[in-house]
């Protein structure tokens, strides 16, 4: 039964590969309408003039339409287009807000671009304590130039200044778990819970449909931090950023059905989010999979199956990337 759930995911997600023959870039075409990998392949194919005469305006429509499958990696292709004017006029606002999409989802080069972005005020408002709270941010995810960045942060901002980028970044990882990866740390009794202003601005932001706002809600109401305790409110939060590609709020709604922490237990449920959180390559979803597969019936998995495959109707973008 596993086997049957790795092969609907292998229907749902598709990678780019290498090679760009006329027969190739063919099957392409055949495949854009549902293939993300084929959107950006095909892009590439187009800006290189590889397999196809050069069109970089044609290259730019497959790849801001592989883009809106929600893809990292997708969003900060299209976010170079808008940046170096490829196939399309230079616009550094849509770039930025490319590449703040891919960061979010913890892309790393693009973490390092809207670090410099936010500093050089380049398609967004200069703010150096952001700037510099993303390369932090960046630093701790693996980038290569920041042992230098840190060693050197000192000749651009007083001690004070480095103290507040440092807390923004923790803060940062802390709303966003694919932001953090491996440096993900949740909230402890010992933490200061945040501030009704705080809250208020966290849920203003989740309402608004910022995918990292409605995540930090569902971890606010899942542990009672700043507000009341309520798992309701919490699987609510978890499900919008879910449906919306956040692998995070996926995994934390699977754990919550599988064990029924403050909502009613749900192992088919469960089951449909896990399915989510291994698409997103989150760890510890593939541990609940096989699992679940192992106990659940052949029928409660075709429901499961078929729940997933119904929502994601809806909400393409949730299995993207």
């Amino acid at each position: 039964m596993v086997i049957r759930l790795l092969v609907f995911l292998f229907l749902c997600i598709h990678f780019s590969v290498s090679g760009r023959s006329p027969e190739q870039v063919a099957e392409w075409l055949e495949e854009s309408s549902w293939s993300t990998a084929a959107q950006y392949n095909l892009g590439s194919a187009y800006m290189l003039g590889d397999g196809v005469p050069e069109d970089k305006p044609e290259g730019f429509k497959w790849f801001k339409k592989a883009a809106e499958e929600g893809s990292a990696e997708n969003y900060w292709r299209l976010g170079i287009c808008y940046d170096e004017g490829q196939g399309v006029a230079k616009n550094p606002e849509e770039a930025f807000e490319c590449f703040e999409k891919a960061a979010n989802m913890g892309h790393l080069t693009s973490q390092v671009r809207i670090g410099l972005s936010y500093i050089e005020g380049k398609g967004v408002e200069q703010e150096d304590r952001k700037g510099y709270a993303w390369l932090f941010v960046a630093a701790a995810n693996g980038w290569e130039g920041g042992e230098n960045f840190e060693q050197s942060f000192g000749e651009y901002l007083e001690g004070e200044q480095i103290k507040e980028a440092q807390e923004l970044a923790q803060q940062m990882m802390r709303a966003n778990a694919d932001l953090a990866g491996d440096n993900y740390i949740p909230p402890t009794e010992d933490d200061q819970p945040p501030s009704e202003e705080r809250v208020a601005l966290i849920r203003e932001g989740a309402e608004k449909g910022h995918v990292d706002s409605m995540f930090l809600m569902g971890v606010l109401y899942r542990d009672g931090w700043g507000v009341d305790k309520d798992g309701e409110q919490a699987a609510l939060w978890f499900n919008l950023a879910a449906r919306q590609g956040d692998g995070s709020s996926a995994f934390c709604l699977s754990v919550m059905y599988l064990y029924g922490e403050g909502i009613e237990q749900d192992r088919v449920v469960a089951n449909v989010w896990a399915t989510v959180a291994f698409a997103k390559r989150i760890e510890g979803a593939g541990e609940i999979l096989t699992m679940l597969n192992e106990e659940l019936t052949k029928e409660e998995i075709d429901q499961s199956i078929q729940i997933l495959t119904e929502i994601n109707k809806e909400y393409p973008e949730m299995l993207g990337g």
